[in-house]
């Protein structure tokens, strides 16, 4: 999933059928390029709190330091996290 931030929006909608989601690849930000934009940290609760783990996450050259991230509001604009459901 690439959406430019609006993720939440598109699980928020297929919440029917998200149980039945064996595997999500998508992009996350850690910092806010557009207005309104979802960051890694939202994703990352929302998804769960429905029972999927973070399996992979792409921080290139970054420092594998999460909430380093999130304290300081820095880390790579973009990066790939993968998601498995463990139902």
């Amino acid at each position: 999933m690439d959406l430019q931030g609006a993720e939440l929006l598109a699980f928020e909608g297929a919440s029917d059928i998200l149980d039945k989601v064996k595997v999500i690849h998508l992009e996350v930000g850690f910092r806010q390029m557009y207005e309104g934009q979802v960051l890694f940290w939202d994703i990352d609760k929302y998804l769960s709190d429905r029972f999927f783990e973070k399996i992979s996450i792409d921080l290139g050259r970054w420092p594998k330091i999460l909430p380093f991230y999130r304290i300081f509001k820095t880390g790579p604009w973009v990066t790939n996290a993968i998601y498995a459901n463990k139902r």
